[in-house]
């Protein structure tokens, strides 16, 4: 539990009480053993607990713990995948009770978080390691710094207009997606000149790519030194390359010059009627569509699971072609429920179905009729 290599003669090393779920400590332990002290045991200095502190709070406790669904919901925005976020809970859900976080479980969660986003290895005892803060997307660290009345944050950069215009250029992008784009990089919060490698890392993550496609993006986007972080060039070269992805083409080299549809981020705006566009749909298909999203009755901007199931085997398609339209369209963070556009992609897929054609990767923007439902009415 200290991080130290377990091995003969290790039951001799210098090491603090053990810790067992359920087992309460001495009422003395914290203050004899400051490896006990909850943030203390994380190496956290004033700063960073006054951070993990508000992160405790935006992640919206009630009564003292985390719930599964709020914890992975908040945990989902590390940009982390999937298989990571798992370890990064079996590790931390160590308290009773069982299933839900406690605080002192969320700060060890969030500490794997920053572990895992400088890319080392999530293991036990991988919480006390040295790493920077956490990043989770729409949080920023310097807040803290500067509500205790501490330096001011560095301002973040709205985008240098003549590295757009160049980067437009050179990515295909009309002028509307490269206002678009410019959106992006003020929404990443770079730091100044640069995007560091965990705000990178959770934004991109915003994309629902899996964490190999993203690597490669990765790669094929930081090209100048310094190397481990993104300028605005770079940073706008990965989100077209996001694009492509998303699209169902090949992340390869010289990519970004392909046409693609406006990349999609969870949490982030798409101009009004951009995104009906990159379906395909005119203004009657598109009101048509929103008509369907009022009707399946989403909730707090969301479709939850058994009504987006309900309503898509209305379309009359077989499991197996709703199972395929659901990964297709399940996208965005967090999984497993439908935000509108996410729906709308469902819908054209379903169009997509019921033309006979196959459902695949960019299938959304074929050319098809519009999809139907039972009671309602194109």
């Amino acid at each position: 539990q200290a991080g130290k290599p377990v091995g003969p003669g290790a039951e001799a090393t210098e090491a603090g009480l053990p810790r067992f779920a359920g087992v309460p400590m001495p009422d003395d332990a914290a203050a004899t053993d400051p490896a006990l002290s909850g943030p203390d045991r994380l190496g956290l200095d004033a700063p960073a607990k006054a951070f993990y502190a508000r992160l405790w709070t935006a992640a919206d406790p009630s009564e003292g713990v985390l719930m599964p669904a709020t914890a992975v919901g908040f945990l989902g925005r590390s940009g982390l995948g999937q298989d990571t976020l798992r370890l990064i809970w079996s590790l931390s859900d160590t308290e009773s009770p069982r299933g839900k976080l406690t605080e002192q479980d969320f700060y060890v969660a969030c500490k794997l978080v920053a572990v895992a986003q400088a890319g080392r290895e999530v293991e036990v005892g991988a919480e006390t390691v040295d790493a920077a803060l956490p990043v989770f997307q729409g949080i920023s660290p310097d807040d803290t710094a500067d509500s205790a009345g501490g330096p001011a944050a560095t301002p973040r950069s709205a985008g240098d207009g003549a590295t757009l215009a160049a980067a437009a250029t050179a990515l295909g992008l009309d002028e509307p997606a490269a206002a678009y784009y410019a959106t992006l990089w003020t929404a990443a919060q770079p730091d100044g000149e640069y995007l560091g490698p965990g705000s990178a890392v959770a934004f991109l993550g915003l994309s629902g790519l899996d964490q190999d496609t993203l690597r490669t993006i990765w790669g094929l986007s930081d090209r100048v030194p310094p190397k481990g972080k993104l300028t605005e060039a770079e940073f706008l070269l990965a989100c077209k390359l996001v694009a492509v992805a998303q699209g169902g083409g090949a992340v390869v080299a010289g990519a970004e010059s392909a046409a693609a549809a406006l990349p999609r981020f969870a949490g982030v705006a798409m101009p009004d009627g951009v995104f009906a566009e990159t379906l395909g749909l005119d203004a009657t298909a598109a009101a048509y569509y929103a008509k369907l999203w009022a009707a399946a009755g989403p909730a707090g901007g969301y479709l939850m699971p058994g009504g987006a199931v309900a309503f898509l085997g209305t379309s009359g398609l077989g499991q197996d072609a709703l199972r395929a339209i659901w990964s297709l369209s399940d996208t965005d963070l967090p999984k497993g429920r439908l935000c509108e556009t996410e729906f709308m992609v469902a819908c054209k897929l379903v169009a997509v179905a019921q033309a006979g054609q196959p459902v695949t990767a960019g299938a959304e923007r074929a050319d098809v009729a519009l999809p139907t439902f039972d009671g309602i009415e194109a």
